[in-house]
């Protein structure tokens, strides 16, 4: 009796990882959706910026605003060049937190689906235990009615 009880819980929670993984993979996707279109957006901003940055003149007396703009320039065109080549890295980084959450769902899903019965056994074992120590502490017990009745 005990046993299908566990069993009903450990299926409930099964169904409930099944859940909770179909809506995190659809709030997944539609946050890299809504990131590749941010992604977009920062290209164009950067390239306009890129188009200012480029645009600064040297002069002696504005040396360290030339060079802090040379500088910038050069990174700009970097993150640009990431984001065009690889939008997924960026995505990925974005939504760490998530495909982390992701995994320790599926992880713990997949070892209840395979792992029913060892986990019903994990479970029961500390009912057991106090059982046994229930058991033991009885013996003692009917010891001492036993002499006080011989009394």
């Amino acid at each position: 009796m005990r046993y299908s009880a566990e069993y009903d819980k450990i299926e409930t929670e099964i169904r409930e990882l099944e859940a909770e993984i179909g809506n995190l993979e659809r709030e997944i996707e539609s946050r890299s959706f809504e990131i590749k279109n941010n992604i977009s957006q920062r290209i164009e901003d950067l390239e306009s910026e890129i188009y200012e940055l480029e645009n600064i003149r040297f002069s002696l007396s504005s040396l360290f605003s030339y060079l802090r703009a040379k500088l910038a320039l050069y990174n700009k065109t970097i993150l640009i060049q990431d984001l065009r080549l690889n939008p997924q890295k960026e995505i990925n980084k974005l939504l760490r937190e998530e495909y982390s959450e992701f995994q320790n769902l599926n992880n713990r899903y997949a070892y209840l689906k395979s792992n029913k019965n060892e986990e019903i056994k994990r479970r029961l074992q500390p009912l057991s235990e106090n059982l046994e120590k229930i058991n033991k502490s009885k013996v003692p017990m009917n010891i001492k009615v036993q002499l006080e009745s011989l009394r």
